[in-house]
């Protein structure tokens, strides 16, 4: 069929190919918090599992969570003087970051966060030059006894 009697170029409308949609990759990303001065250790408990289905929810997966303990902070947040922290590391999708950080403020409890996204490529590249890189020491031998 000649090009000029397509039926997309007869009516002047030209046909974009389909995109294809990229899987949604789960990427590693490590969250920290702050709960206000007023949560206790059943709510430090709470913040966990309401951080891990926030994040199950999203459609990603918990790696871990643990709490760092309670802390004097540098300057006043929403007038607490001291917080508790937390720490966790997750595998969320890029497309569900901003529901997730919807979630994160719609929290009450938590004062403050910090959401990194880890480059597990260039950890790994840097873990394996500073392995090869790392000098190789020797088990120093046992010092030679003079026989008397």
């Amino acid at each position: 069929m000649p090009e000029n009697s397509r039926p997309s170029a007869i009516l002047g409308v030209r046909l974009i190919p389909p995109r294809r949609l990229p899987i949604p990759e789960l990427r590693t990303y490590e969250l920290m918090w702050i709960l206000g001065a007023d949560a206790d250790e059943a709510a430090g408990k709470a913040a966990i599992e309401a951080i891990s289905a926030l994040v199950t929810q999203n459609g990603g997966e918990m790696v871990d969570a643990e709490s760092w303990g309670r802390r004097t902070l540098s300057y006043p947040i929403k007038k607490s003087k001291e917080g508790t922290y937390f720490l966790a590391h997750f595998k969320l999708a890029l497309s569900a970051v901003p529901e997730f950080e919807r979630g994160l403020n719609l929290n009450q409890d938590v004062i403050r966060y910090l959401l990194l996204a880890q480059d597990t490529k260039k950890a790994a590249r840097r873990a394996e030059s500073r392995s090869r890189t790392a000098p190789q020491h020797s088990q120093p031998s046992a010092p030679a006894v003079a026989a008397s």
